[in-house]
């Protein structure tokens, strides 16, 4: 539980002026598909089906309530510090339009105010519209419940308000008669808007539909049971106004008729004692009454409370997250939609009952300040908890560039040290000292943990905002601001690298001397997929984790399109292992990308500019997807290239699949806010599925604009399946000294597996094997080629490779028989990844790729991570399996004269208790299986993959 809950809507009071100008490079950003910050604001549409999500971490989101998927993500241009922080959302009542608004990149660029709104386009995502400027920043937004009114509370300057018979287009009606924050406005049905203000009032205001935004004040009182008002909702029938305070536990209850405690009864709120309560709604039908803040109740974890009887019921805890509540929705249908200050969200139904709740992707790094953080003494490993504490620990080693469970404390570890120099108060206290002398610290900070160095000669404190170094006199060194609470600091034991334990789930490096940052780790904790990162961009990550972060570029000028483009779009570029683990070797991160490149042989690729930018492609499609009775299926799209570049084509996918490729000439890359949709048609299968358009720049791919089709036509007949099948084994290769064991052996023995599968699963099973000094180069490809052919829409292609492989460049390639690895003469005698994973993309049906690749003693690297993600990519439709991660040995047995991944795959297919309920196996539940049984054939010494693009849904493949 945070200490400075306190201080969650009053900082707002104490930000100084915008850093400046939000500079023109990209920013790197961490995406994993949820909140990374504090939700401070939600909305839901008139259905209860949408729910829109404002957040610190510098992003709107839109969901889909009922299932929690994440449907959009909308982000407004960004600056460093507070810039681009959206504190307020509003949803228009049909779901069409999402209203964002905070402390704006723009702030500051003319003045002290130039803070905007951005309406953005849920079919699209494009922005529609700013409005502004307004002098301060947006603390709140709400849609009428008619669609025809957007109001906003600000800090400092009152509420504004648009709409009418002008629609969004004229400037706003105004009043600026406010003397502190507008933290709360809300609508009622008859056109009424009401606000609370820090100035400790009230106000009720009635809509005027003239031509320009007009309203009409018709009241205004003190609020009765508190001066800090932080929430304001009207009852369904608009007779009462419940109003909620940051200084008191009340829960004011208001008649709209006088603005005085309605004659009806008062809400009971004795059961909440000294907390507070941010957040009020009320339920569709107004019989329950909903508040949430930081009342615990005892439990642990924070509670909701509901009223019935129109609010003067007796109190009912409906449970929460485990920190303070943020904002609260009530649904048209009964129940609550809430967020909190650690990112999570969900909502309780009609019946008081937790229906969803979405927990943060990022590691839970607080309490992280004691035995619960530590590292190695050159510190390039760190043991920690994903959990809260020390729980669910792991360690993330650099060195080999491997995550894994690790339950216990590595005695060799090092743990920060808290008591060389006498420093009190440096545990969740705003006022650390050093020998009873106060230490410097900005305006409401918290400091979070402490490290002394090894000599004793400085320390550090980690704080909510910053780290700060100190002389052993308690002079400051320098400070670096933090992306989140500091829940953690330590040193390595030469002092000279500092690591820190982050509130945005982050692990980071930084050099002593100066405090700059040198790495970064973020670990996706519900399926510990990690990436590892310079602040230039160059990373290392799992398979599935390079997207994990992504660069953010703000338009040309303030009205133009944001772009986000995954960190895979740049793969070849600066997916760099060998830079990032030379970072912390030589302190620098210039000096790792000099001393990388002379080691690969590579020229310095220099910063990322607008020339080097993919295209954009957008699908024009309602929020919740689409549905279709025929195969034929209109779409609309728009196209953007930012760079300029001419676009050369466009493919269709159908879950991951490719169907078509179409010309793009002809086709607008302005991006028109009107219109500028192009239309199409997609032929799609009679079921389910998800279509995506993929733009290029000759072989430069965009992210991917997917839509979910729902099926809505007849059933469609049951596929007749059948298997095409190659499998490779190389264990006699031309250079002796390459020889394996059982390679041949594995491709021939789950041949036989597959055919057994024939009458079973498959119609067919059609097997091409190529063994030993048959598997050359040119003749792997040539069946490459064949088999990618032979396969119909609803058969199935399986490529099975066993012997050698090998990365160069940060390049995988497979060793036919005939490799040459003296010199540089490897890569002209093998077989490149790229090559392989073009031939599978071009086969049609399910696609799946398993291999089984050693690296031998001839000092040949292996990095199996880097493949997975370029076989597996968005715009690839290809379920892979790999016999191990990272750097591992794939090891063999000669217990049974197999691969133990090749062992452990024919093992699962032919045990009947592999397969589930339905007589089959599903690509994700092998891929458990495959980790499972080979972690327990080797002790945990190899880890075997199965992933996919998330474009391809999981499939069956294998039966009873």
């Amino acid at each position: 539980m945070r200490l400075a809950f306190v201080l969650l809507f009053v900082f707002l009071a104490n930000y100084a002026q915008a850093e400046g100008l939000p500079d023109g490079p990209p920013y790197l950003r961490i995406e994993a598909a949820t909140h990374l910050a504090a939700i401070k604001r939600i909305a839901v549409d008139a259905s209860g089906q949408l729910l829109a999500t404002g957040s610190d971490d510098k992003t709107a989101r839109l969901w889909n309530l009922k299932t929690g998927k994440l449907i959009r993500v909308f982000r407004p241009p960004i600056g460093l510090g507070n810039g681009g922080k959206v504190h307020a959302v509003a949803l228009s009542p049909d779901g069409h339009f999402l209203a964002a608004g905070g402390w704006d990149a723009h702030a500051g660029q003319t003045g002290p105010g130039e803070h905007f709104i951005y309406l953005y386009d849920t079919t699209s995502g494009a922005l529609t519209q700013r409005l502004g400027p307004l002098p301060d920043v947006v603390l709140d937004l709400a849609f009428s419940p008619d669609g025809k009114w957007l109001a906003a509370g600000l800090g400092s300057f009152g509420i504004r308000l648009w709409g009418g018979k002008s629609g969004f287009a004229r400037p706003p009606w105004a009043d600026a008669k406010y003397k502190a924050n507008v933290y709360g406005v809300d609508f009622d049905r008859r056109g009424r808007l009401a606000s609370v203000s820090f100035d400790g009032r009230v106000r009720l205001y009635q809509t005027m539909d003239a031509a320009t935004p007009r309203a009409r004040l018709l009241k205004v009182r003190r609020t009765p049971d508190g001066k800090r008002p932080i929430g304001v909702a009207f009852s369904p029938d608009g007779s009462s106004l419940a109003i909620v305070y940051l200084d008191s536990a009340a829960v004011s209850l208001l008649s709209t008729t006088s603005l005085k405690p309605s004659a009806v009864g008062s809400v009971d709120t004795r059961i909440v004692g000294g907390s507070s309560l941010y957040g009020v709604a009320w339920s569709g039908d107004g019989d329950t009454l909903y508040a949430g803040g930081n009342y615990q109740g005892g439990t642990g974890a924070i509670q909701i409370i509901a009223w019935g009887n129109g609010g003067i019921g007796a109190p009912r805890l409906l449970g929460g997250p485990i920190d303070s509540i943020m904002d609260l929705a009530g649904l048209p249908g009964g129940g609550v939609a809430w967020s909190a200050f650690d990112s999570e969200f969900g909502y309780f139904n009609a019946s008081g009952e937790s229906s969803l709740q979405i927990k943060p992707a990022m590691a839970d790094l607080r309490e992280k300040a004691s035995g619960n953080f530590r590292n190695a003494a050159d510190a390039s490993a760190v043991w920690f908890g994903l959990g809260y504490g020390a729980a669910d620990p792991w360690l993330f080693d650099l060195s080999r560039l491997s995550f894994h469970a690790a339950p216990e404390r590595p005695e060799d570890f090092t743990e920060p040290n808290t008591d060389r120099l006498r420093i009190e108060g440096w545990y969740n206290s705003y006022q650390p000292k050093l020998n009873s002398r106060p230490l410097p610290l900005r305006n409401n900070e918290y400091s979070r943990s402490l490290a002394i160095a090894p000599d004793g000669a400085s320390f550090v404190l980690g704080t909510d905002f910053s780290i700060y170094r100190y002389d052993d006199q308690g002079q400051p060194l320098w400070r670096s601001p933090a992306p989140g609470s500091v829940w953690g600091v330590n040193h390595s034991a030469d002092g000279t690298i500092i690591m820190a334990a982050l509130g945005d789930g982050t692990i980071r490096w930084y050099r002593t001397s100066d405090g700059a940052e040198l790495l970064a780790l973020f670990v996706h904790a519900p399926d510990k997929r990690w990436i590892v990162w310079t602040p230039t961009g160059y990373y290392a990550a799992s398979p599935g984790g390079e997207d994990l972060i992504g660069w953010h570029i703000n338009g040309m000028t303030w009205d133009d399109a944001v772009n986000f483009f995954p960190a895979s779009r740049f793969r070849d570029r600066f997916y760099r292992p060998d830079i990032v683990q030379l970072v912390l070797e030589t302190r620098d991160e210039a000096a790792a990308i000099v001393a990388a490149n002379v080691i690969a042989k590579r020229k310095n690729d220099g910063a990322l500019s607008i020339k080097d930018l993919p295209p954009v492609i957008e699908v024009i499609a309602d929020a919740q997807g689409l549905e279709a009775d025929e195969t034929n299926l209109e779409l609309r799209y728009r196209l953007r290239a930012p760079s300029g570049r001419e676009v050369t084509k466009i493919e269709v996918r159908v879950d991951g699949q490719l169907s078509d490729v179409i010309a793009a000439r002809g086709v607008s890359t302005v991006d028109d806010a009107v219109d500028g949709s192009v239309p199409l048609i997609v032929r799609i299968p009679s079921r389910d599925c998800e279509v995506s358009l993929v733009a290029f720049h000759g072989d430069q791919a965009s992210t991917s604009a997917k839509v979910k089709v729902s099926w809505k036509g007849s059933e469609p007949p049951k596929p007749t399946r059948r298997l095409f099948a190659l499998l490779v084994g190389v264990s006699k290769y031309d250079d002796p000294a390459l020889e394996l064991n059982f390679a041949d052996k594995d491709a021939q023995d789950l041949a036989a597996v597959l055919k057994r599968q024939q009458g079973r699963f498959f119609q067919s099973v059609e097997t091409t094997l190529l063994l030993n000094e048959e598997a050359t180069g040119q003749a792997i490809d040539d069946a490459l080629v064949k088999i990618s052919a032979q396969a119909g829409p609803d058969d199935y292609t399986l490529v099975f490779m066993a012997g050698h492989g090998a990365t160069v460049q940060n390049k995988f390639y497979f060793l036919p028989t005939s490799v040459d690895v003296s010199g540089d003469r490897m890569v002209a005698t093998s077989l490149r990844g790229g090559v392989i994973a073009s031939r599978l993309n071009a086969a049609r049906g399910k696609v799946l790729f398993f291999i089984d690749a050693c690296y031998s003693a001839q000092a040949l690297r292996l990095d199996m991570s880097g493949f997975v993600n370029s076989i597996t990519g968005e715009n690839n439709a290809v379920m892979m399996y790999s016999s191990s991660s990272g750097t591992e040995v794939s090891y063999e047995g000669s217990q049974w004269q197999n691969g133990v991944f090749t062992e452990a795959l024919m093992a699962i297919l032919d045990d009947p208790a592999s397969y589930n309920a339905q007589g089959e196996i599903i690509t994700d539940e092998l891929a458990v299986a495959l980790r499972k049984k080979v972690n327990t054939l080797t002790d945990g010494r190899q880890t075997p993959i199965g992933r996919a693009s998330e474009a391809v849904p999981p499939f069956p493949i294998a039966g009873l």
